[in-house]
This record gives structure tokens, C-alpha cells and sequence, in this order.
């Protein structure tokens, strides 16, 4: 199926799954020319909805998640069927992943990572007279030197107290590094909280791909969590999980989190010795609140504070 299909060899387990698929509903003469899927469930199993395995796919786009000048379907790859519930399963090119959908038209006359018929090379040789020299020259390329962006964590000392923070240019000059990337959208909005109260993210198959520098944003939110400002932790980790394909939702998250360090550049927290501190902490969790894998999430909160 592999080699008829011209696919890679990364989609080898969705390949053996489609082959046990279809194997459950061929006969078998071991079984008095019944199929497995007869046995275990009582019916002749339907094959109206079989297609050809590796052949090019268009994912249709639900209307309301589409735009005024937005393609109505993305081009993608079948690769088999679905267990749980009537759809298919097909890899979305552009996304880069499986995507599980119901609404696909096929084109089972074309296989998209087929490989390009190489052109006819006649092996006669023609002696011709050579009058000027010819140079061959690799094409130019289109990155340019230095316009990689690397994010690392460098050393850096921290501060004692608040005199000294906010008179140390280097430290200050550190803690506004990341804003630039999201200079437009901080100017104008500040926020008290780096992820609001009714935020649900959850990844969408169907949605279109933000455009969008997000990659770098979240790599450079991380490292500020990783250096001053470790109150950003959950807010970056929880838009960290849609690096590979970012909607619209996700990139507001985290325009979210440079607002509020926009807002909060300014404070920090000071620790002054004495007796009447009380160290308090609190633990919480709900019950399966994440919506892509219905996962728990906890969290804890630890308090110091100044009796009075």
C-alpha cells in the first residue's frame, strides 16, 4: 500500500491500520467465506464508503469558520478510516498532521507525494563545436545572513533591592527585550492578568493557520519566564502546546501575556526581614477541564505575607 501509494514511510502505522480495517471486511475462507466484522457483529459490513488509499483529498472548510476571500477546502492525503465514529482520516498538507473529517471530496485518479516522471534522456551523443565557455552557477538563496532569530538564556545578575533595579540599565534593558515583537499591541492595551478567567484554548483540525510570528513570541516569553518573571509560567506553557499549528485564538492568548507584562514592567515584589511573616499556601484542581483530552488540571498558590 506503501509503495503503490508513493508515501513516506512516517505514515506506516495509520497504513496498518487502514490494511486491519479493510482486512476485517474481506471473507475469509476460513471462516466459511465470512468476514470477521460478520462474525463479531451479526451484519455484512457496507463498502460504499472505501476509497482508494493514498489518493488526493480536499478537507472542506464549515462556512462559519471561513472568511470572505478564505479557500473552501484544503488539499490533504487519505489515509484511512475512522473507528469511533463515520469519518475519515487524511493528512492535511498545509497543517502538516492528521485530520479527522467527514466532509471531503476525492480524487482517486491522483496521488499527491507521487514523485515526478523523469524526462526520456536519449543515450546517442552529438559532437558540436564549442565557441564560447560556459559557467553554471547554483541559484541564489533567499535567506539572508544574520536573519535567523536564536533564542537562548544568558546569564544575567539579579538585582538586590529596588534601588538598584531600577537604576541597573543592563537589568532593564533584559526585562523589555521581548517587547518589541509585540509592539503594536502593547502600546494601546494593558492587562492585570496574563490569562483571563473564561480562556478555554483547545487545538482545531479545520481552523486556518494564524500568520503570525508566534513561534518567536512564545520562545521569547520563555526565556523572561525562565529569567524574571516566573508568574507568566502557566500562560506561556498553556500557548507553548500549539506551536505546530496556531489559530487565531492562540495568538490572542499570547498577545494577552506581553500586555500584561506591558502593564507590570514596573512592579516586582520585595522581601524585607522580620518576624511577623506568615507563609501560607493553597492547592486546587478541577476535574477534567482540559477540552482537547479531558485532563486535570492543578494548581497551587503559596502567600507571604505581614501579620499585622
Amino acid at each position: 500500500m506503501l509503495h503503490h501509494a508513493k508515501l513516506d514511510k512516517c505514515v506506516w502505522a495509520e497504513t496498518a491500520l487502514t490494511a486491519i480495517y479493510m482486512k476485517n471486511r474481506l471473507p475469509s475462507p476460513k471462516i466459511e467465506h465470512k468476514t470477521p466484522f460478520e462474525i463479531v457483529y451479526k451484519s455484512k459490513p457496507s463498502v460504499k464508503h472505501m476509497r482508494v488509499f493514498g489518493c488526493r483529498t480536499y478537507i472542506l472548510t464549515p462556512k462559519e469558520k471561513q472568511l470572505k476571500w478564505d479557500p473552501k477546502s484544503r488539499a490533504g492525503i487519505f489515509l484511512g478510516y475512522e473507528e469511533v465514529y463515520k469519518a475519515y482520516r487524511l493528512y492535511g498538507i498545509e497543517a502538516g498532521q492528521v485530520v479527522i473529517s467527514r466532509d471531503v471530496n476525492f480524487d482517486e485518479s491522483t496521488f499527491e507525494l507521487s514523485p515526478p516522471i523523469p524526462m526520456k534522456m536519449s543515450t546517442t551523443w552529438t559532437s558540436t563545436r564549442l565557441t564560447s565557455t560556459m559557467m553554471v552557477r547554483a541559484r541564489r538563496s533567499t535567506s539572508r545572513q544574520g536573519s535567523a532569530r536564536v533564542v537562548r538564556v544568558t546569564k544575567m545578575k539579579l538585582p538586590e533591592d529596588r534601588e538598584r533595579c531600577v537604576s541597573d540599565l543592563d537589568w532593564k534593558k533584559q526585562v523589555r527585550r521581548t517587547t518589541p515583537l509585540c509592539t503594536e499591541q502593547t502600546q494601546t492595551k494593558k492587562n492585570v492578568s496574563p490569562v483571563g478567567m473564561s480562556t478555554r484554548l483547545s487545538p482545531s483540525d479545520t481552523a486556518i493557520k494564524v500568520n503570525a510570528p508566534f513561534r518567536e513570541a512564545v520562545g521569547a516569553l520563555m526565556y523572561l519566564m525562565t529569567a524574571t518573571r516566573p508568574d507568566i509560567a502557566y500562560a506561556v506553557g498553556n500557548g507553548s502546546r500549539f506551536m505546530e499549528n496556531p489559530q487565531e485564538e492562540h495568538w490572542v492568548a499570547v498577545k494577552r501575556i506581553f500586555r500584561y507584562l506591558q502593564g507590570t514592567k514596573t512592579h516586582g515584589i520585595c522581601f524585607e526581614p522580620g518576624d511577623n511573616i506568615d507563609f501560607r499556601r493553597y492547592s486546587d484542581a478541577d476535574w477534567a477541564g482540559h477540552l482537547a483530552d479531558r485532563k486535570s488540571t492543578s494548581g497551587y498558590t503559596f502567600m507571604l505575607m505581614v501579620r499585622q
